[in-house]
């Protein structure tokens, strides 16, 4: 699918989401820290790897600074979360999913 990451005002307060979904980034980041990818794309199949992967690095590369978003992910708003960042969480997942490949 790769839907592209996109902040509107009226879903999800304006965080980051994916397209055409209320999953928000740091509602992926933060799951996946503690779920296991394919059983997360089991229970959302209206989304794939592809999906997961473009929001993980959408994260972990801090894009919402450059892009002209309308609030920060709930909980992140570039703040510590659970003792550890989002986007630290984000390359942490994105690299033991995709790089063990």
């Amino acid at each position: 699918m790769n839907n592209k990451i996109v902040s509107t005002k009226d879903i999800c307060s304006g965080a980051p989401r994916i397209d055409g979904t209320r999953l928000t980034c740091a509602n992926v980041v933060q799951t996946l820290s503690h779920m296991d990818l394919h059983k997360y794309l089991e229970f959302y199949k209206y989304i794939d790897v592809s999906d997961i992967k473009n929001t993980l690095e959408y994260c972990m590369n801090k894009k919402c600074t450059e892009d002209k978003i309308i609030n920060y992910c709930h909980q992140c708003k570039l703040c510590i979360s659970d003792g550890e960042e989002y986007w630290i969480k984000a390359k942490k997942i994105h690299s033991n999913i995709f790089l063990q490949e």
